[in-house]
């Protein structure tokens, strides 16, 4: 049974999945279509202190453009954008790899990660 999550009312797994599933899931997402075969996507699979790194990332963005970073409302931002990262015991955060060649069309590349997500 999972916890839920009192700030949004969802269940997450308490447990990290098996390594298996997410390579499989990965995997999956690598079998969309892309023009010039490029593979255009990255993944970035982040689980324990990892997440809590990108949480911390997450929050500085985020209270970057405040005109007080040291104010309440950047506290109160902070503080959600790293309970965001840690509610789930595993995340996968997915870019796009710039193009590289005349024939690689960006807006392509970018369709076939989303695609794969």
């Amino acid at each position: 049974m999972s916890d839920p999550d009192p700030a949004h009312g969802r269940r997450h797994p308490p447990d990290e999945p098996p390594r298996e599933v997410i390579e499989e899931l990965l995997e999956a997402a690598t079998w969309a279509p892309n023009h010039h075969l490029n593979e255009p996507w990255r993944f970035f699979v982040l689980a324990g202190e990892a997440r809590e790194r990108f949480g911390q990332a997450m929050a500085e963005d985020a209270c970057r453009s405040l005109p007080d970073p040291n104010s309440e409302q950047a506290r109160a931002l902070a503080d959600s954008q790293m309970k965001k990262a840690v509610r789930s015991p595993v995340i996968i955060a997915v870019a796009v790899d710039p193009p590289n060649g005349p024939k690689i069309d960006g807006v392509e590349d970018v369709c076939a990660v989303a695609c794969g997500i």
